[in-house]
């Protein structure tokens, strides 16, 4: 009957309550000097009407900022009881937390000043290999299906034959399985829509034995269709369209993305240097390492 009792749910709870009061109420020195005054400031009540403006689309009613403010003295009150009774000693999330609020703060210091033109120009050129652009292709293609037919591969060999006869090239091939492809294509987007094989294909065309055919602004003097290229889909005849080589663009191309890499690389060392400066007046002593 004893043991049913001590294993009662509610008697657990009840037991554990008195015990928390007994040992806070029994230490004298948490508590006794406690500030139980509460100033909620003209910044924080702003702050109140902002967020409710920004959830809802309007300011609060004079009801409705009565019960958020009662809501944010609560949320005061209970959190400084809590570290009170040292509730946020542990505690790796709140931790975590703070860790945040850290960070954002130096990184909200690091931001205050723009860096000039001089200063961004320095750093693209420093970095410029990291915003050059890829070469890109078009080409129109006349597809073969394998799975439709018993051999695709003589079947575009054929088509390609009766094209240089003089054949509507348009009207060959089968439907297209995939969606609209884009109008230029990178050496990544070709490889996996049709297979790293096709795309080094394609490049060796464009890039090799078209190469004397591209004028000034990347488009390919070639009315020629070429193949059978095989790819993961099917077979394929393709006709080289447009060949734009990869390059480096001018910072004002690229300026958005480049201040925006500047400014991380920033908080990154800024937060870095302050970390290092801050582990520099710590003395840290691990009593048992892991083994």
């Amino acid at each position: 009957m004893l043991r049913t009792i001590i294993h009662e749910p509610l008697l657990q709870f009840l037991f554990g309550g008195a015990l928390l009061f007994f040992i806070v109420g029994g230490r004298g020195d948490i508590g006794a000097d406690q500030n139980y005054a509460l100033t909620i400031s003209a910044h924080e009540q702003q702050q109140i009407i902002d967020g409710w403006q920004k959830q809802w689309g309007r300011p609060p009613s004079d009801a409705e900022f009565e019960t958020s403010l009662k809501a944010t003295i609560r949320n005061h009150i209970l959190a400084r009881e809590a570290r009170r009774l040292h509730l946020d000693q542990d505690d790796k999330i709140l931790e975590r937390r703070l860790v945040q609020k850290l960070e954002y703060l130096q990184e909200a210091l690091a931001m205050q000043d723009t860096p000039t033109d001089a200063e961004l120009t320095r750093w693209f050129l420093k970095n410029q290999e990291s915003y050059a652009l890829p070469s890109t292709y078009s080409f129109d293609q006349i597809f073969f299906d394998t799975d439709q037919r018993q051999s695709a591969q003589k079947d575009a060999e054929a088509a390609l034959q009766q094209i240089q006869k003089g054949a509507d090239a348009y009207e060959m091939g089968d439907p297209f399985p995939r969606s609209e492809l884009p109008n230029t294509m990178t050496p990544t987007y070709i490889a996996t829509t049709f297979g790293e094989g096709f795309a080094q294909a394609i490049m060796a065309l464009a890039d090799g034995a078209l190469a004397d055919r591209v004028l000034e602004d990347g488009a390919v003097k070639d009315g020629d269709w070429h193949g059978p290229l095989t790819s993961g889909i099917g077979v394929h005849l393709v006709k080289i369209k447009h060949r734009n080589s990869r390059r480096i663009p001018p910072l004002d191309e690229v300026r958005r993305q480049v201040l925006a890499d500047y400014q991380y690389v920033l908080r990154q060392q800024v937060m870095a240097d302050y970390y290092a400066d801050m582990r520099q007046r710590y003395s840290v002593t691990i009593e048992r390492k892991r083994p």
